[in-house]
């Protein structure tokens, strides 16, 4: 993760506010100006949106999502082929179409994302501005699905690494488990690789995913519309089953036990964020050992990156996203600092590896 200049930093972060209600707008102005922050210039249109952005290049977009005309998934989509900036998606119906219109947000390149804050709330207003605090801090490039689009081309790069990938495991008994963590930018991320690794893994996945509470249940549906693999919220007491990924989004921590069972984990003095990733990939390691492959997707911080060690450290397989497709590169960038990510991949080649690594193991293609 780039983070921001010293100059940057000594100076106020300026936003652009878009939300086709006037009222709001000038809500969201007294709440920013009075923390700070400069509020350049307010939009109540898409397409008025797109155009000041390229002209003010704000620090911070704070885009609503219902909204005449070019709505805020098409605008997210234009800003950020165009005009790369730092979005933060501000909405006060998470039942935007049918609750999934938040995470399409994200996986069209928003950063991030906070409900409409209630002006009189003090906490609901602090919450908004160290969230765009947060988002400005991002360095964000043109995402890849809305400049595929404007280029008409969708094809990736794929990387020879299959080979590389199943050395590292061939003297080892089959994977039995994948366990993937993810934060900020995560949604969109963790949507491809559960898309790619398909309905037939022959494995369990397990996914910890940093969110707001008020997002955990609209998030795991919004999985289950997007891809083959059945997708339940994770439940300590669940004993996992092949070819079902489990989503732990809010709740105690969870560790993954012999045999599959989840566990709810005592959190220690290190576990800031609840669930925490290093705490489930740690029992991975314990339980599953050389059968885990970890991977560790865009996020800010470093949760996750002593975990991916532990799996490394018992031989399983570790694979961190790449900085080219991340929205934050913190996490993995920790995770490779390190030492524990035995392979960095593109977002779109991380699913092809560790399927052919799963499969390819189980088919003999791995001496």
């Amino acid at each position: 993760m780039n983070m921001m200049t010293d100059r940057e930093v000594t100076r106020p972060v300026r936003v652009l506010v878009v939300d086709d209600s006037q009222l709001l707008r000038r809500g969201m102005r007294a709440i920013l100006e009075n923390a700070g922050v400069v509020v350049i210039g307010e939009c109540a249109t898409g397409l008025e949106a797109v155009a000041k952005v390229a002209t003010l290049r704000p620090d911070v977009v704070t885009m609503d999502l219902d909204m005449p005309g070019l709505d805020g998934l098409a605008t997210i989509e234009r800003i950020m082929a165009e005009h790369p900036t730092p979005i933060l998606v501000v909405t006060g119906d998470p039942k935007f179409r049918g609750l999934d219109g938040q995470f399409e947000a994200l996986a069209r390149g928003a950063v991030d994302l906070v409900a409409k804050p209630n002006s009189t709330a003090i906490e609901e207003c602090n919450r908004l501005v160290d969230r765009i605090r947060m988002v400005a801090s991002v360095s964000v490039v043109p995402h890849v699905r809305g400049a595929a689009r404007r280029r008409n081309r969708t094809n990736h790069p794929t990387e020879p690494l299959l080979p590389s990938a199943s050395a590292r495991i061939s003297s080892h008994l089959p994977p039995a488990l994948v366990a993937i963590g993810a934060s900020t930018g995560g949604p969109g991320a963790v949507r491809v690789v559960l898309d790619g690794l398909g309905a037939e893994l022959g494995v369990p996945v397990v996914v910890v995913q940093h969110m707001a509470e008020e997002f955990a249940e609209g998030f795991v549906r919004w999985l289950r519309s997007q891809v083959a693999m059945p997708v339940v919220e994770a439940v300590a007491g669940t004993r996992m089953v092949p070819n079902t990924a489990y989503v732990a989004v809010r709740g105690p921590h969870l560790r993954v036990g012999e045999g599959g069972k989840m566990l709810v984990a005592v959190p220690g003095p290190a576990d800031p964020h609840r669930p925490s990733i290093d705490v489930m990939f740690a029992g991975a390691a314990s339980a599953w050992g050389k059968r885990a492959i970890g991977i560790l997707l865009t996020g800010m911080g470093d949760d996750g990156a002593d975990g991916l060690g532990a799996i490394a450290s018992s031989g399983g397989l570790t694979i961190a996203q790449d900085e080219e497709s991340c929205v934050v590169f913190g996490m993995p960038g920790a995770a490779i600092d390190r030492g524990a990510a035995r392979l960095v991949l593109n977002l779109h080649n991380v699913a092809r590896v560790t399927r052919d690594v799963c499969r390819g193991v189980r088919q003999g293609g791995v001496a």
